[in-house]
């Protein structure tokens, strides 16, 4: 009987999965695990390489990504059982080493928690007199609202647009805006 839902393992053809083709290799080590899958032997590749290896390059992130894909789908003539590979999984070890030991040293600024990362955000600042908020606040009791004409765009059902007359420009804090004298907006 054949189950309702994909099974989680891919279809195994002679001992190969059917996944997306190999692709070549783009520096020293992504064409080491290419070759390596390929052939079924070893990665060979200079003993410095990783070291030397641009960690945000395109050589170090494509040879991880191959390395992680033998985990999920794997790769079409590649057999299934490389993805526990001693050898492969040694070079993803420290591609990975590699890769955090930057990804932590060169951001090291950055937030580590997401507390650390809104709470900037969640701060009102102190000087609002430039905001629209602090001049809807100064407006006198009593006068207009003011509307730039572009605000009318969000509306789901928008008012039919005023008629030149029925618009006035007013300034506020040096900028020039629109107050709608119609009898929608009032």
């Amino acid at each position: 009987m054949t189950p309702p839902y994909p099974t989680a393992t891919p279809a195994v053809t002679a001992g190969t999965f059917t996944g997306p083709h190999l692709v070549e290799g783009q520096g020293e080590l992504s064409g080491a695990v290419t070759r390596a899958l390929r052939s079924g032997t070893a990665p060979v590749y200079a003993p410095g390489a990783v070291l030397k290896a641009d960690p945000w390059g395109e050589d170090l992130q494509l040879s991880l990504h191959l390395l992680y894909e033998l985990h999920y789908r794997g790769f079409d003539g590649v057999d299934g059982e490389r993805e526990w590979d001693p050898d492969l999984l040694r070079l993803r070890q420290a591609l990975e080493a590699r890769f955090l030991h930057v990804l932590r040293t060169e951001l090291s600024d950055v937030p580590r928690s997401a507390e650390e990362a809104f709470a900037p955000l969640l701060v009102e600042p102190v000087d609002l007199s430039d905001s629209s908020s602090a001049r809807r606040r100064s407006t006198p009791r009593g006068a207009l609202p003011l509307v730039h004409p572009p605000d009318r765009a969000h509306r789901l059902h928008p008012a039919p647009a005023p008629k030149a007359q029925e618009l006035r420009t007013a300034e506020v804090d040096g900028d020039c805006c629109w107050a709608d004298r119609s009898e929608a907006h009032k």
